[in-house]
């Protein structure tokens, strides 16, 4: 069965990143981009206090379903978020601004060589 909600719930997370782009016109994609990764960044915390406290308002399988399925498709930065709070709260500051640092620099480097190997 959880195949099914991750699978439901990343078709719903999808479409819900398309239509927030949609929004806003597909003009200003930053701004785009910003909401999405806020408003993922905030479900993202509000989920993890509840996996944390093993408090569910939906049963786990339903909760797992909306962090891997939607939230891995409307937004990775939720993940890149709510780990490093998780370190954060465990007072790993050092760990937590290197996972942004290195995730952030690596993502873009990736990107850059992403984009001239497709020029080749």
């Amino acid at each position: 069965m959880l195949v099914i909600y991750i699978s439901g719930f990343a078709a719903i997370g999808a479409l819900s990143r398309w239509g927030i782009y949609r929004l806003f016109n597909e003009g200003n994609i930053f701004l785009a981009t910003l909401a999405v990764n806020l408003a993922g960044s905030f479900v993202a915390g509000f989920m993890l206090h509840q996996f944390m406290r093993n408090e569910f308002i939906l049963n786990k399988e339903v909760h797992l379903g909306l962090v891997i399925g939607f939230l891995g498709a409307f937004t990775t930065f939720s993940a890149l978020s709510a780990d490093s709070l998780k370190l954060i709260m465990s007072n790993q500051w050092w760990l937590a601004g290197g996972n942004v640092i290195f995730q952030t620099l690596f993502g873009i480097v990736a990107c850059y060589l992403g984009f001239r190997l497709s020029a080749i």
